[in-house]
């Protein structure tokens, strides 16, 4: 059968980049139109490496040196799955385990929400929709009378085929790497493409056909949890007090901090203050902003006492504001 779509037509551009803030990393995904947060809970250090396909497709490989919070959902245009590339069994998406033998797996629109420990990396494979859906149909009859591939948002367990994924990614990063190409080296490089194209569609033609990955109900106390973080952090963490929290959302202080340390193993106050300085950070590093004193962008999220800021502002990020805004500029 034809392949639908001439691929090599287009020259794959390769980049990799080191942050030094979660606000630079989470940036790099803005060209998927994708809704990304992320919190970050320390001293924070991240590598991303990022191979595009003429928008086609792209593969994005990121790291970071501590625990995060990351949510979110993907275009509505784009099909997404991503997979551990370390032996981390600790992390989480929504309240289940995320294994190095497991796919998370969604179709356009779906969301993600993943709790991460230090030393994890992660590969994500993200497709437009208008590419990878009429190849799934092509080789798969099953799916052609689909309107639409859209299912939930699901975790496939123990897939065998993870193993040769990872090893033809690595193999795709080293020649996007190299400087020098060679006709036969182009050859290669164009089978790697199709091969990992051909087994990351097999993946989601699962998923659209028979669903057999594990769907993410997270239950209802997740959801109140992940509610309650979303009206948190749409406030920047400001004026955001337990007391206004019960009262929104009709429930307890006892039944919010019980939420709160299962989900973050935080109280709710500390997590509103880990938003307020994750979001207070990303004004500060914000190029916009170079111009503007410290203390005027602080006042932006009622912070009046400085000193105050600088002492939480290093305890959690390892460095002071004004150092952190001249290590990026």
């Amino acid at each position: 059968m034809p392949y639908p779509y001439p691929i090599y037509a287009c020259k794959p551009t390769f980049a990799r980049s080191e942050h030094l803030a979660p606000c630079q990393q989470s940036s790099t995904y803005s060209h998927f139109e994708q809704v990304y947060h992320q919190l970050s809970r320390g001293v924070y250090s991240g590598l991303t490496t990022f191979i595009d396909f003429g928008g086609l497709f792209s593969i994005e490989m990121e790291s970071f040196n501590q625990e995060l919070d990351q949510w979110g959902a993907v275009g509505e245009d784009r099909f997404c799955i991503v997979f551990q590339t370390t032996d981390v069994p600790i992390n989480r998406v929504g309240n289940q385990f995320f294994e190095r033998d497991s796919v998370l797996c969604m179709s356009p629109g779906g969301d993600f929400d993943l709790r991460v420990t230090p030393e994890t990396s992660f590969c994500a494979i993200i497709f437009r929709a208008d590419f990878i859906e009429p190849l799934i149909k092509h080789f798969y009859p099953k799916l052609a009378e689909a309107d639409r591939l859209i299912f939930p948002t699901t975790l496939a367990r123990e897939v065998p085929i993870l193993g040769a994924l990872r090893s033809l990614i690595s193999q795709l990063v080293e020649f996007q790497a190299g400087e020098a190409e060679s006709e036969a080296s182009a050859g290669r490089k164009h089978s790697l493409e199709f091969s990992i194209i051909s087994l990351a569609a097999g993946l989601i033609a699962d998923q659209a056909g028979q669903n057999v990955g594990e769907k993410l109900d997270v239950g209802h106390g997740f959801a109140k949890v992940a509610a309650i973080r979303k009206f948190m952090r749409q406030a920047s963490g400001v004026d955001v007090q337990v007391e206004r929290l019960a009262s929104t959302f009709g429930m307890s202080r006892r039944q919010i901090e019980y939420l709160f340390r299962k989900r973050f193993d935080l109280s709710p106050n500390h997590y509103k203050k880990l938003i307020l300085l994750n979001e207070f950070q990303a004004a500060l590093l914000k190029p916009e902003n170079c111009g503007r004193c410290i203390g005027d962008i602080a006042a932006d999220f009622n912070i009046w006492h400085l000193s105050r800021l600088a002492q939480e502002y290093r305890e959690l990020f390892g460095i002071l504001p004004s150092m952190h805004r001249l290590s990026i500029q």
